[in-house]
């Protein structure tokens, strides 16, 4: 499956905080990030929130396998190639209702 970084939100933390921290634990350090949107899923107990973001650029990112256990490899994709992969049930639904 195809999915975004993340992880659990700290209580001290809001979505676009932990999902920083998150995708630096998984992807290392990251470019400088315009929040645009934060799409949640309340599922009473709990929340799934997705982050959305812009770069100025695309960046490189070499993944670490040890440091970054939890991440198996990143990419850029288009709209088009999202479209077409086997995404997250979390990520499709955020994917299906804000495709840009």
């Amino acid at each position: 499956l195809y999915s975004l970084p993340g992880g659990a939100i700290d209580a001290d933390e809001v979505p676009q905080t932990a999902a920083l921290r998150e995708a630096q634990e998984e992807l290392g350090q990251l470019p400088h990030i315009t929040f645009t949107r934060t799409y949640v899923t309340d599922h009473g107990h709990w929340a799934y929130h997705t982050v959305h973001g812009d770069v100025e650029e695309a960046f490189t990112v070499e993944i670490d396998e040890e440091e970054h256990w939890e991440t198996n490899s990143c990419g850029w994709f288009t709209p088009q190639e999202i479209d077409r992969l086997n995404l997250h049930p979390g990520f499709r639904e955020y994917w299906d209702k804000f495709r840009i």
